[in-house]
C-alpha cells in the first residue's frame, strides 16, 4: 500500500509538471515571468529555490496552481457514496437515492464559469494572494477551494500529502 501511495504521488507530480511544461511552451509570456522570478530569487539568495521558498515565488506558485486547474491530472475524483436518504440529498430537481455511487468530473469543476472567470484561458493571476498549502486548501470547505484535483470531503485524495 505504501509503495502504491509513493508511486501514485510521483506519477501525479510528474503529470502535473509535464502539463506545466506543455502549457509554458504555449504561453511563453508566462514562462518569461517565471524565469525572471526565479532568476531574481537566485540573485538575491545565491541559490536555487526549494519548496520551502514557494511564498517567495508567488507567480511560479500561481502558475503551478493554474496548471493544476487548467489541465487536471485526473479526470474524476474519488467516488463518493450517498449516505443520506434521497429525500435529503437533492441536486437541482434530482433526488439522489441512498447508496448511489457518485463520481464527479474534475474537468467540469475546473471549467465552471461560475467559479472561474474565463475558465478556458490560462491565467495564473487568478491565484495571486493565495498562501495556503495545497493540502490545507484540499481540506477546506468545497466553496473555499482553489482547485479540486485532490477531490473533496472526507475521502480527499490521499496523495495530497505527498505531492
Amino acid at each position: 500500500y505504501l509503495a502504491d501511495l509513493i508511486v501514485g504521488a510521483g506519477d501525479t507530480t510528474a503529470s502535473l509538471l509535464l502539463w506545466l511544461f506543455a502549457i509554458l511552451a504555449e504561453y511563453q509570456d508566462v514562462q518569461k515571468i517565471i524565469c525572471a522570478e526565479i532568476d531574481t530569487f537566485m540573485m538575491k539568495h545565491g541559490r536555487i529555490p526549494s519548496f520551502s521558498d514557494r511564498l517567495d515565488l508567488p507567480y511560479t506558485e500561481a502558475a503551478l496552481l493554474e496548471s493544476a486547474r487548467f489541465r487536471c491530472v485526473s479526470n474524476f475524483g474519488v467516488p463518493h457514496c450517498v449516505t443520506e436518504d434521497g429525500n435529503t440529498v437533492q441536486i437541482d430537481e434530482y433526488c439522489i437515492p441512498k447508496n448511489t455511487l457518485v463520481v464527479i468530473s474534475m474537468y467540469a469543476m475546473h471549467m465552471n464559469p461560475d467559479v472561474y472567470e474565463n475558465p478556458h484561458k490560462f491565467m495564473p493571476e487568478r491565484f495571486f494572494g493565495r498562501t495556503n498549502s495545497w493540502n490545507t486548501s484540499s481540506n477546506g470547505s468545497i466553496k473555499d477551494r482553489d482547485i479540486y484535483m485532490f477531490g473533496w470531503g472526507r475521502w480527499v485524495y490521499t496523495n495530497v500529502y505527498t505531492v
